[in-house]
């Protein structure tokens, strides 16, 4: 048994396709399958297109959360409501369904975890492509993984490698980033992802940043050694510039007319504002980076909180 776990948030218009095309790809398959739809607080008639399509059909579930607990929250919400191999994709139908057979062959033949790679995305949003680029550059080289560019949700999870997901204590906001943590190998199936048929994007440029974050802080301690150095830095550079205005204030006194006043060099309390300012700054820095480390190590071992909450669920 496969459960195909897809959240859905204000999309009514999509649901009923996605299910067809779903059980088409199945069709081409030996494998049973179940689909779990996750209404992430739904504000439209997805919920109850989703109980209808319950009703008809006995392999359609569904997990009504809350509230809208993010893109993240809600696959985990199907994933810790699952003891099956899964397959993650978002219900906008840019996932293509077509893609299922393909991916359940890789599985077969001993991949426990298969990935999905845009070849060509046809997103009508540009600052996206751009930003999608930048973000896989910016996550490998401050984290140790090793994402690629194009790789999103959409994958295959074996039942084996879900059970030591959810088994991590640590609060799990970065699907991909904990995957490829594992260090399992991975098969990989390219596909072109469709532009929207139906529907706006829920994602806005401010969450794709706040996932962006998420995904660099949960799996690096560099942001944070940064700004400890950066704090060593400017330290330095106080120390230098404390020494010029020294020897600046020497020069003056022996080259410069001695007749002249000192204070129409320099104005009353200048040099030591500044230096007193950039040092009590660095020494700040310095402190919250060091701080920073503590609670940083210190949050990944307690954070409990948990990532949804149900408020209605099919039997």
């Amino acid at each position: 048994m496969i459960t195909v776990i897809t959240p859905v948030y204000n999309e009514e218009s999509n649901i009923e396709e996605l299910f067809s095309r779903i059980d088409k790809a199945f069709l081409n398959t030996n494998q049973k399958y179940e689909l779990l739809f996750v209404d992430n607080g739904s504000y439209d008639k997805s919920l109850q297109v989703i109980k209808k399509l319950s009703k008809e059909n006995s392999q359609v579930k569904f997990i009504s959360l809350t509230k809208n607990f993010g893109h993240q929250g809600g696959i985990w919400a199907g994933l810790y409501n699952t003891e099956n191999t899964s397959i993650i994709m978002d219900s906008d139908l840019q996932h293509p369904p077509e893609l299922i057979p393909e991916i359940i062959e890789k599985w077969s033949k001993g991949y426990k975890i298969v990935n999905t790679m845009k070849r060509k995305d046809k997103d009508a949003r540009i600052w996206k492509k751009i930003f999608s680029g930048l973000f896989y550059s910016i996550v490998n080289k401050l984290t140790n993984l090793k994402l690629s560019s194009g790789q999103s949700d959409f994958c295959l999870i074996d039942s084996s490698i879900l059970n030591i997901v959810k088994k991590l204590p640590e609060k799990k906001i970065f699907l991909r980033g904990i995957i490829n943590s594992l260090g399992y190998d991975y098969a990989v199936v390219e596909y072109e992802c469709e532009a929207r048929k139906r529907g706006k994007s829920k994602f806005s440029i401010f969450e794709y940043l706040n996932l962006a974050f998420d995904g660099i802080v949960s799996f690096s301690s560099l942001p944070i050694a940064i700004f400890f150095w950066l704090g060593i830095l400017t330290a330095i550079i106080c120390l230098f510039y404390a020494f010029y205005i020294f020897v600046l204030f020497i020069l003056n006194l022996i080259l410069l007319d001695t007749s002249q006043p000192i204070s129409n060099l320099f104005p009353p309390g200048w040099a030591s504002i500044i230096i007193g300012m950039l040092f009590v700054g660095s020494i700040q820095l310095i402190g919250l980076g060091i701080l920073g480390k503590y609670i940083a190590l210190t949050l990944e071992n307690v954070k409990r909180r948990p990532e949804f909450f149900i408020k209605e669920k099919s039997e």
